[in-house]
């Protein structure tokens, strides 16, 4: 696709993609099959990857409004334009009737892919993950005290985890709060604090400075007493007019006695205010320095998760006396449960996991072991292979390594001997490509986004792509043994595998012979492989690596697709943490759970 070098060749088929969309969805209920559904599926898969190739196409505000446009249709199933006669409905108060809850997912994916990593990636934590790499381990070596994190579901869709002690490095006292955000889409991390002004340098400094400080006052400065004048002087020159009289006075509106009473009392008072008042004056001219104001110590405590949760407007302290349902849940998190619980989340990964397996072939080989044992001498075969797999992805070590990685790495350090992994990834898929270097049976690992609620592989994990490299290739037909399958399977012998194997053969012309095959068997030359590959095409050095990685993820993407057990990473995150609000819930009612935030 980076071939397409003008603009608008780029939006004329993001608008035909998305005028497809459309079209299929709001067809007649009648015509909407499973098959229909799985087009509409690949549909907006197609247009994210278009998308994700071609992000800066986002900026135009006609591309922008019709993909907005085609997602919300996915969601809701109808548009926001209203026609004439009938009133506009906003997107919050809609109700949702998708096509079918496939189409509703993948549309929300496609959603949050635009709005959180199309143009932003990689990210800082590098291509292997788009997560936070950030974790209550690392947090808790820089807070002050235990550092004790309290967890909260939001909505039964996210996971809050909230630390409220400040860390070492602040240095102004406010409130702080330290979040983990997992959500269906991945796992932020932040540092709140609470300000109410802007945090500049000059102002930070200006505030922390006591005035005493900054502006001394100014020593014996006399202050002269005198009389307040309610009314102007020229007020005394103004004649006084007929009308002035009919007001009257004070002394002559008091008949009874007991009226003068109090008359006289208010003015004994006043005037003894006034004596008082002139007396403070004359102390005050006489007093030669002001004693400086001390500003009151800082508090270094605060119910951060209160603050926090009520300026975002998760809770309410009024919501209580109407005995509304918050819409948190407190968790219990002291139990080794909730923390095993909780790694397997954060190992549920974003985007798309393949796994591919590498062998090279020499000629008339068809001992598994001699397969195997050429790897392991990748410096004596043909260099072009050594360059088609760098090609691939880059070198990573499982134990260390943040993303996907196809196998599962043992304890023992000998294992890291036994294979070698080449990773390579984008913002909607990671590859690991797995060259095993021994006959010894790798353990795959299995994608927790493709298993199913009772822990069972699902029909994916049973795809396996390989990818054979032939120094030779002759028409007799090449048959290698089930020792070779033995290596992938993991030691799971009655499991009967789909194989999906991908044969490379350089030319002396330095282009390469590609071939394709359904089993561990011969090449097949039938017409239509795996798209963009054709069975026995001719590729040139540069684009073969590329072209088998668009192969191996079209492969996949197309078992995801028939397979309706399959769950898209998101919703395998949201399942993973509403199981988690079921079992660690905490039983509090609105009184109780206000109770705790107060603690």
């Amino acid at each position: 696709m980076k071939a397409i070098k003008h603009p608008q060749d780029v939006r004329r088929i993001i608008n035909w993609l998305c005028r497809f969309i459309s079209t299929s969805i709001q067809l007649p209920a009648k015509n909407h099959s499973r098959d229909l559904h799985s087009v509409i599926v690949l549909g907006y898969n197609c247009l994210l990857t278009w998308l994700a190739e071609y992000p800066d196409q986002l900026r135009v505000e006609t591309v922008l409004n019709e993909v907005t446009t085609v997602v919300e249709l996915g969601i809701s199933g109808s548009k926001s334009e209203s026609r004439s006669n009938e009133p506009s409905v906003y997107k919050g108060s809609k109700e949702l009737k998708p096509a079918s809850q496939r189409v509703r997912e993948c549309a929300e994916l496609t959603l949050a892919f635009i709005m959180q990593y199309l143009g932003a990636f990689p990210s800082i934590s590098g291509p292997d993950t788009l997560d936070s790499l950030l974790s209550e381990d690392v947090i808790k070596q820089y807070s002050e005290g235990d550092g004790k994190f309290r967890y909260f579901v939001l909505d039964h869709c996210c996971l809050l985890g909230l630390l409220e002690q400040p860390l070492g490095n602040l240095e102004e006292p406010s409130p702080v709060a330290v979040l983990i955000y997992r959500g269906p889409f991945g796992k932020h991390s932040y540092v709140l604090q609470l300000k109410h002004l802007k945090s500049q340098t000059n102002l930070r400094k200006s505030i922390s400075t006591p005035r005493s400080e900054r502006s001394p006052l100014s020593v014996g400065r006399s202050v002269r007493p005198g009389t307040v004048r309610h009314f102007p002087r020229t007020a005394e020159n103004v004649r006084i007019q007929e009308i002035d009289d009919r007001i009257p006075t004070l002394e002559g509106l008091m008949s009874r006695r007991n009226e003068m009473d109090e008359f006289k009392m208010i003015s004994q008072a006043i005037e003894s205010e006034t004596e008082l008042t002139r007396r403070s004056l004359q102390q005050m001219a006489v007093v030669s320095e002001f004693e400086k104001a001390i500003p009151p110590s800082a508090k270094q405590e605060f119910q951060a998760a209160r603050i926090l949760f009520t300026n975002l407007e998760f809770f309410s302290v009024h919501a209580l006396f109407k005995k509304e349902k918050p819409a948190l849940t407190a968790l219990n998190s002291s139990s080794v449960e909730f923390q095993r619980q909780l790694a397997l989340l954060d190992s549920i990964s974003s985007r798309m996991c393949c796994t591919v397996y590498l062998f090279y072939a020499k000629e008339k080989q068809t001992s598994a072991s001699d397969v195997i044992g050429n790897a392991a001498k990748i410096k004596s075969l043909n260099p072009h292979f050594a360059d088609f797999v760098r090609g691939l992805g880059w070198s990573v070590d499982p134990k260390t390594h943040n993303g996907w990685a196809g196998v599962v790495p043992s304890a023992d350090e000998k294992d890291c001997s036994q294979f070698k992994v080449f990773y390579w990834s984008d913002v909607m898929t990671e590859i690991a490509f797995v060259l095993p270097l021994s006959s010894t049976p790798l353990k795959q690992a299995t994608p927790p986004a493709v298993m199913n609620s009772d822990s069972t592989p699902s029909l994916l994990s049973v795809l396996k792509v390989v990818v054979i490299w032939l120094q030779d290739y002759e028409p007799t037909p090449l048959v290698l043994p089930e020792e070779l399958e033995s290596t992938f399977r993991g030691g799971a012998e009655s499991t009967s595998f789909d194989l999906k194997v991908i044969f490379v053969r350089p030319l002396s012309s330095g282009l390469y012979h590609v071939f394709g095959a359904t089993n561990l068997g011969p090449p097949s030359y039938k017409s239509l492989l795996f798209l963009p590959l054709v069975s026995g095409m001719v590729v040139s050095k540069r684009a073969v690596p590329a072209v088998v990685r668009q192969a191996v993820m079209n492969i996949n993407r197309r078992r995801r697709i028939d397979n309706e057990k399959y769950q898209l990473p998101h919703i395998r995150k949201k399942s993973k943490i509403q199981e988690m609000e079921n079992q660690f819930q905490l039983e509090l009612n609105p009184a109780q759970f206000a109770v705790s935030l107060f603690a």
